[in-house]
């Protein structure tokens, strides 16, 4: 018990510590449990339920996984609210609530399982963690934004494989603690089975033997310590064969340890960890270091003694774990600063940013790396570096420095130093030794240039002449490294290949073969009018103008195939004025699938062509003319208060607005017959419907074109007020008042108004304007439906004012008055 009491003595200075930075951490005094208030604070303002199953979401644990470590970890009640808010992540329609204090101990079990961190807010830059320093505000190390750390890539996403196992066997050596859970079963004379907590002070009580301290030991060595105890109250308990009771155990559940994980780290903090738990799980769980952090030598300290360091290196570069060892209750784990780092990229397999440790150079950079690629040129390899302070100069701060790594041996390395930026580069794209072949060779392309190699050679390698190849020339086009210019050199060939002259051939050389079809300029002729494809085509020779509305793809529904035009170009005659001449052809009967309606042939037939016959020439325009006659179908929509709206087509050219009124089964009784417009090229005009409907033959009955649209309105006993008038309004349409009437109704003219300029819009969209008379007006008739639009008064220009004008004259007429007055007076 003394040796206990020594112990936990010796953890107070720790754990004052450890209180004293959570003080200077937060801007008011908190309490000593420190994750108790962090879930608190989770809890109480920042994590509502809906969030807590973003939290799971996000941990990417399965709903087995969790449930096992909760049953681990002894959280047997935490289970039913673990499995509702599943149940709530997965969408399921009738998931069980949780209460408020069921979700607080829920988050706290989480919490100090170590899977919902106790550190502030990620999201949330003011807040602190229970264990964040101030030095981990240290400005980060600037870097390739391109390359990652080395190694940072693994800690990225939060899984299960990389999490101590909570369940199933340990190994011999493992160190029982207050705790664990260990599981005595007895059997042979006496069947028994005990769950025994180990207790804050390190024992264990079993019943009828009393207690045992087994804090520290092995599990190895717990066997040996309860034989003496256990053979002293069951006689059956001996050692060898003559036992009939016979003992052993396990461990159940297994306790969890507190280790905090501080410094360049991404979650510094506190976690709760199984007692497997090595260096390594606890890195994972805090998602590893920082950009600025080392990954070759984090500390362990236990007790304020060093316990041991980490290179990460070794597992990711050798799979070595050798150097990963256990943690233990109320571990540090220091993450420091990185030390040198430096990149290399270019041809290596893993471009990234390194750490480097004393005495470590370019070749050890370079197995870091990966390697060279087989493309890697390794005679310069460049080194970017920035100059310490004492070496630099005004304008001389960085260097470049080229190493050949055939120069280099592990007993002399090249040494690093922080910050260089390493570059490996290619060899060169350039082949040495190569001869080309372009054109119409059978398999053009470089090949390997033989000693003795001529221009047939090289034709015979690329499978030999293709058909189109042109043979009166071909091209040896030469380098001349003298001055880096090419000389072009003409060789015949013979349908064979045979060359003359034939060329012994040097590196660089190539041989160019033209094509026939290439050399040759393509005609065209044209097809157009009715047929389905009317476009310019290749010419071939023989082609007849049958052939060509066959590949125009037949004639359109509206053709007349006995009435077709050529139009031939005739050189050489410009200066008379002719510049082609005109063929007329025609289409004989069932030739080609024609429609059933065709032209009548001329009686000048033998002055015409057969289709069929006439051959075509480069550059001919070929057209197709339509059926005489033949109009396509012209509709007209009649919209609004008629019996029968809808599109019409037009029966005859001639057919005027009465015909198709009638046509729609005339007006219905509220059409308002004033305002009857119709829209052409989607411009509106106004009809005079009544008397049209009166005199049929006046110019009234306008005549209806394709694409043409009537509308008839509604009768519409409303006159509409608007523009620079007091209120724009409505009023009823009443007969006899006229525009100063409804100007009145709507509070009169503003003061920018212009009332001599006002306009009224009747129903049919006819416009009439006002206009000033010496001391009044002369208005429109107001109508059903009309609109009243008074504009605003026109900015003076400096032009003539009728206004000014007028008030002169009558200031002038004025004063004459005055003085013939005055003047006439005795």
């Amino acid at each position: 018990m003394m040796t206990d009491t020594r112990v936990s003595v010796g953890w107070v200075p720790i754990v004052i510590f450890i209180f004293s930075l959570f003080f200077l951490m937060r801007s008011s005094a908190r309490g000593q449990d420190v994750v108790p208030q962090d879930v608190t604070r989770l809890m109480g303002e920042q994590l509502t339920q809906e969030e807590i199953v973003d939290r799971i979401s996000s941990l990417g644990l399965s709903r087995a996984d969790l449930r096992g470590r909760l049953l681990a970890a002894g959280y047997d009640d935490m289970v039913p609210a673990m499995e509702s808010y599943f149940d709530r992540s997965e969408g399921a329609i009738n998931a069980s609530s949780v209460s408020d204090s069921q979700s607080s101990q829920f988050v706290s079990a989480l919490s100090e399982m170590g899977l919902i961190s106790t550190v502030g807010d990620p999201d949330n830059e003011s807040t602190l963690g229970s264990l964040e320093l101030d030095s981990l505000a240290l400005d980060s190390v600037v870097m390739d934004p391109v390359l990652s750390v080395f190694g940072s890539s693994i800690f990225e996403n939060i899984t299960t494989e990389f999490q101590p196992l909570n369940i199933g066997p340990v190994d011999p050596d493992y160190l029982l603690g207050p705790g664990d859970q260990i599981q005595l079963f007895l059997t042979g004379e006496i069947e028994l089975a005990y769950n025994l907590d180990v207790t804050r002070e390190g024992f264990i009580v079993i019943p009828d033997v009393g207690q045992i301290s087994v804090n520290g030991l092995t599990l190895s060595s717990l066997g040996e310590t309860l034989y003496p105890r256990l053979s002293s109250v069951y006689s059956g308990v001996k050692r060898g064969p003559e036992a009939t009771t016979r003992f052993h155990v396990s461990l159940g559940r297994l306790r969890t340890n507190q280790i905090f994980v501080i410094g360049e780290v991404s979650r510094p903090g506190a976690y709760q960890m199984s007692p497997a738990a090595t260096v390594f799980n606890a890195l994972y769980s805090a998602n590893g270091p920082r950009g600025e952090g080392s990954m070759r030598s984090i500390q362990v300290r236990r007790s304020g003694e060093l316990t041991g360091e980490l290179d990460v290196y070794d597992y990711l570069l050798m799979g070595d774990a050798s150097g990963d060892f256990r943690l233990e209750q109320g571990d540090f784990i220091f993450v420091p600063l990185a030390g040198p780092q430096v990149s290399i990229e270019g041809d290596v397999k893993r471009p990234a940013i390194y750490e480097i440790k004393s005495g470590e150079g370019l070749l050890d950079l370079i197995e870091f790396s990966g390697g060279l690629t087989a493309s890697a040129f390794s005679e310069k390899i460049q080194v970017d570096r920035i100059l310490s302070p004492d070496q630099r100069t005004p304008g001389r701060d960085r260097i470049l420095v080229d190493v050949d790594l055939g120069n280099l041996t592990p007993s002399e390395p090249f040494p690093l130093m922080d910050g260089d930026r390493i570059f490996v580069e290619s060899v060169q794209d350039e082949r040495v030794g190569r001869v080309s072949s372009d054109g119409q060779v059978q398999r053009p392309g470089d090949y390997q240039l033989l000693p003795g190699m001529t221009v047939e050679d090289l034709i015979s390698r690329s499978g030999g002449l293709r058909r189109d190849a042109f043979e009166n020339i071909a091209h040896l086009v030469r380098l001349d490294v003298s001055d880096s210019s090419y000389v072009l050199t003409q060789v015949a060939l013979d349908a064979e290949g045979r060359a003359n002259p034939n060329v012994l051939l040097q590196d660089f050389d190539k041989i160019v073969i033209y094509a026939n079809s290439s050399l040759k300029t393509k005609g065209s002729v044209y097809l157009g009018g009715e047929v389905k494809n009317s476009s310019s085509y290749e010419f071939y020779l023989g082609m007849t103008v049958e052939d060509l509305v066959l590949l125009g793809g037949g004639f359109s529904p509206d053709a007349d195939p006995s009435f077709v035009e050529v139009n031939r170009r005739i050189d050489g005659n410009a200066d008379q004025g002719i510049v082609s001449e005109v063929l007329e052809v025609y289409f004989e009967t069932g030739r080609i699938p024609q429609s059933s309606i065709t032209g009548q042939l001329s009686s000048a037939e033998n002055s015409r062509f057969p289709a069929s016959g006439l051959i075509l020439q480069p550059d001919d325009r070929v057209f197709v003319r339509r059926l005489e006659n033949r109009r396509a179908f012209q509709d007209v929509l009649v919209a609004g208060e008629v019996s029968r709206p809808g599109a019409y087509p037009l029966s005859m050219k001639t057919e005027k607005i009465v015909d198709l009124i009638e046509r729609a089964g005339g007006l219905t009784s509220e059409a308002d017959i004033a305002g009857v417009q119709i829209t052409r090229d989607e411009l509106t005009l106004g009809l005079d419907l009544q008397a049209a409907l009166q005199n049929p033959g006046s110019s009234d009955n306008l005549g209806i074109f394709s694409g043409d649209s009537i509308f008839v309105p509604a009768y519409n006993p409303i006159v509409t007020i608007r523009g620079a008038v007091e209120f724009e309004s409505r009023a009823r349409w009443i007969p006899g008042l006229k525009m100063g009437d409804y100007l009145n109704q709507a509070g009169g003219v503003r003061e920018d108004g212009d009332r001599s300029r006002s306009v009224v819009t009747y129903s049919n969209n006819e416009r009439r304007r006002s206009s000033k008379f010496l001391f009044g007006h002369s208005d429109p008739e107001i109508k059903p439906g009309s609109t009243i639009t008074v504009p605003q008064k026109m900015e003076a220009t400096g032009g003539f004012n009728v206004d000014q004008w007028l008030t002169r004259v009558m200031s002038m007429a004025t004063v004459l008055v005055a003085v013939a007055s005055m003047t006439g007076s005795p």
